[in-house]
């Protein structure tokens, strides 16, 4: 006997985030979550979108000067060097 094959839901399913706000927010107490959910969803990515690019903005920088440290120390030592070369060898 021939089956029909099984429908196929195209309904489109929220991501799901853990460690973010989503987990302290309080829970509906209305009988329709979804709606809530779905109305939510722009809101959360939002908030999880700006958290993450502060998290990167802030490394950014932290890499940055961190870099910036390290090449105005390397140029120090080059300078020295230079310096050293520059004299004949002698300190």
């Amino acid at each position: 006997m021939f089956k029909p094959p099984p429908t196929i839901s195209h309904t489109p399913k929220s991501p799901t985030i853990t460690g973010t706000r989503r987990d302290t927010m309080p829970s509906s107490t209305s009988g329709d979550d979804t709606e809530t959910k779905a109305t939510d969803a722009p809101a959360e990515l939002s908030a999880v979108v700006d958290d993450l690019l502060d998290n990167l903005s802030k490394k950014f920088a932290t890499v940055s000067s961190e870099m910036y440290e390290k090449m105005d120390a390397m140029s120090t030592r080059l300078d020295a060097m230079e310096q050293v070369l520059n004299n004949g060898g002698a300190k």
